[in-house]
């Protein structure tokens, strides 16, 4: 898949601007810096009848002017505009299909088991890659061989595509998994090798399948967590997430399946679920966690490391990468 240009896409609604209508990502360099080809970045998209996000989903992924991406979209038969956004972009996607699947996590493992990439991500199809978000993270995994994946911070956006928020995370700690996810799925990257030696999605979860699968990384490799923003998370009625927040004030059965395929997970791999004391102290504790990071730890040098290579991107490049900074951090 060759670097997809602004002027190359179908032209955007008259009525949307900035990143990724008006906007797109600055060239990376045709080489990485010790000369070597980039790496091979599969990208899968699942989708199901998503048309009023999907079009932003997309040219948020093409647009990163990254030269060795493949973009595969899993779309599970969907009845709206779905299928008639894919065939606007199809010459610039590398595989999609449109047909029944058994679920979310199911369609995402039959994107990846054709993916031919050497780092894996997926991006559901209301959610949004910011700029540079590949560049990003290829560069950090290659200069960091010890970390299997990577994930950012993430700005949240409404149905209309206004920020209305941010999830700001502190320093990755494996038993952040006892009382919550704490990784931003949009932002992750992580290597091919790593994945299937974990093994592919449960797709008996529904809900809980990207924590499930955090849980197998981290048993492989390390997880690491940079200080910047690599994606943006949309928190509208039906998205999975913002049903977590409802668990507490309605009867609805998807929201009671959420919270009890959280329940089997924690007892899949820590044999019990989590205790109201530690829900109040973990919490606490990796905040403070965080606040010694961000004094005496990596976090200054890990953001040191994203805004270097954001210079070196500036250097190589005619581009306007103050613009590209405001969505980053």
């Amino acid at each position: 898949m060759n670097v997809t240009c602004l002027q190359n896409l179908p032209a955007p609604p008259t009525d949307k601007t900035g990143w990724p209508w008006t906007i797109e990502s600055i060239p990376v360099p045709d080489t990485m810096p010790d000369g070597n080809c980039w790496p091979k970045v599969s990208i899968v998209t699942p989708s199901y009848n998503q048309g009023r996000f999907l079009e932003e989903t997309i040219r948020s992924v093409l647009l990163q002017s990254y030269h060795n991406l493949e973009y595969i979209i899993m779309d599970g038969g969907s009845t709206d505009t779905s299928k008639d956004i894919i065939k606007k972009y199809e010459r610039w996607i590398s595989s999609w299909v449109s047909e029944k699947d058994k679920g979310q996590a199911h369609a995402i493992n039959r994107g990846f088991r054709q993916a031919t990439g050497d780092i894996f991500a997926w991006l559901n199809s209301d959610d949004v890659l910011l700029p540079q978000a590949v560049y990003l993270a290829v560069s950090y995994l290659h200069e960091h061989s010890d970390a299997g994946m990577v994930y950012s911070d993430r700005d949240i956006i409404d149905a209309e595509s206004k920020v209305i928020g941010e999830r700001l995370l502190r320093k990755f700690v494996s038993w952040q998994f006892r009382y919550c996810s704490g990784v931003n799925q949009e932002t992750g990257f992580w290597r091919k090798k790593i994945y299937f030696e974990c093994g592919e999605l449960d797709e008996s979860l529904h809900f809980g399948m990207d924590f499930d699968l955090w849980l197998r990384i981290i048993q492989k490799a390390d997880i690491h967590h940079i200080p910047a923003k690599l994606g943006m998370y949309r928190a509208h009625g039906q998205s999975r997430s913002v049903m977590v927040d409802r668990i507490q004030k309605t009867s609805d059965e998807k929201v009671k399946r959420m919270a009890q395929e959280a329940a089997t997970i924690r007892r899949r791999y820590f044999g019990r679920e989590t205790t109201g004391i530690e829900k109040m102290i973990l919490p606490r504790l990796h905040n403070i966690v965080g606040h010694l990071e961000e004094k005496f730890g990596k976090y200054n040098s890990k953001k040191r490391f994203v805004e270097q290579k954001l210079e070196e991107l500036k250097k190589a490049s005619t581009g306007d990468i103050e613009s590209i900074k405001k969505y980053i951090f």
